[in-house]
């Protein structure tokens, strides 16, 4: 009997000590599946024109109210002579030939000021019924053209929460002065503290995934448009400065492949902006990165299934305007696959219009390719007004 007893109360404790262990996995899944459902980021979607607000389609749509000359110009951003719009400045926004502004250190004196400006740009801009992006580069760090607000460097952030508070609290100070997207984070990850990127410390010191899709987060939530840089990572394993002159990466499509895992990962959740530099990787094309089908269509479009706004780097850096024609290299950018063009200067700029009016017209390049630019750049628009 005292067996049968002793039996039956070992058999109790196995079961007790089995619903401990079924409740306290149950716990484990249930708070890695809370912590996965708060950090996942899911920002854009594929946007449908019929979804997309009337003044924001009719562009997507090529509406007969916008004439060539703005469709162009909305692939494109420039930036500005001073501290206020200048005559012809103000004309190309109420025009609607930009696209964007991408406001530099030479903009920007004070809060008021700067306040003042990027006001300025959308009332101007309100008569095309064309919205511009404003733009800066506000990484942080060594990169930061606004002194008064948050700019903590990447290579000083320590944690995925502490990424999210800075790019929140930097997104949100942005937004008040009137800014719309920041040319920000920097995701090369690079063990070669010589390289240009970490050299200046603009790079994540580890956990560069992560911190990154924690920024990218931060931004969206303050209502910032976040654009993830530089494609295709190269940056993180050269010395040389592309505003200086042309990068050259000798790495293989293995090698290649490899080193943009984190890039894969952070499309998977849907950012809205990734921006291609200027690097030529002589082993698997003979035009830089920022002008070639492989790296724009065939890697970043097919092979990784973006679907967001591919930016194409200052086209007035020393690594084009050395080596190309800025006119002609930025038609073979769009061509190649990219949707959205950077010029900083003026003059380029209007090289760049003319270039693609003309190209346009003599048809290198269809109304239905500035059809498929003008989506993504109109679906990103959208999001802003979702903020």
């Amino acid at each position: 009997m005292n067996a049968i007893f002793s039996s039956a109360k070992h058999s109790r404790l196995i079961y007790v000590l089995f619903l401990v262990f079924v409740f306290l996995i149950g716990g484990l899944v249930y708070l890695s599946w809370s912590f996965v459902a708060q950090n996942t980021i899911k920002f854009l979607s594929p946007v449908n024109p019929s979804e997309l607000k009337p003044q924001i389609r009719n562009m997507s749509d090529n509406s007969s109210r916008f004439n060539q000359n703005q469709i162009v110009g909305q692939v494109l951003m420039t930036t500005l002579e001073g501290t206020q719009l200048s005559a012809s400045e103000a004309a190309w926004l109420r025009d609607g030939v930009v696209g964007g502004i991408l406001l530099l250190g030479r903009n920007i004196e004070n809060k008021d000021q700067l306040k003042a400006l990027t006001t300025q740009i959308m009332l101007e801009a309100s008569s095309s019924g064309v919205q511009p992006f404003i733009a800066v580069d506000q990484e942080g760090g060594s990169v930061a053209r606004i002194d008064w607000i948050e700019k903590t460097a990447q290579v000083d952030i320590t944690s995925t929460d502490q990424a999210y508070q800075v790019a929140l609290k930097r997104g949100q100070a942005l937004k008040d002065l009137g800014i719309t997207m920041n040319l920000a984070p920097v995701l090369e990850c690079s063990s070669d503290q010589e390289s240009y990127i970490a050299s200046q410390g603009r790079s994540f010191s580890n956990h560069c995934l992560e911190k990154a899709m924690a920024m990218v987060k931060g931004y969206r939530v303050a209502g910032i448009i976040p654009v993830v840089k530089h494609f295709p990572d190269g940056l993180a394993w050269t010395t040389t400065d592309p505003h200086k002159s042309l990068p050259i990466i000798d790495q293989d499509q293995n090698q290649l492949l490899s080193n943009l895992q984190p890039y894969r990962q952070l499309i998977k959740a849907n950012i809205p902006a990734l921006m291609v530099t200027h690097l030529n990787y002589p082993l698997l094309d003979s035009r830089p990165a920022s002008a070639s089908y492989f790296f724009l269509t065939s890697l970043l479009a097919e092979n990784f299934s973006f679907t967001g706004l591919i930016i194409v780097d200052d086209l007035s850096m020393k690594a084009v305007a050395d080596n190309y024609e800025v006119g002609e290299y930025a038609l073979n950018s769009l061509n190649a696959g990219a949707d959205f063009l950077i010029a900083s200067s003026p003059n380029d700029f209007e090289k760049i219009s003319k270039t693609l009016f003309t190209a346009w017209q003599q048809k290198q390049i269809t109304k239905s390719d500035f059809d498929r630019k003008l989506l993504h750049i109109t679906a990103v628009k959208q999001s802003l007004n979702e903020h």
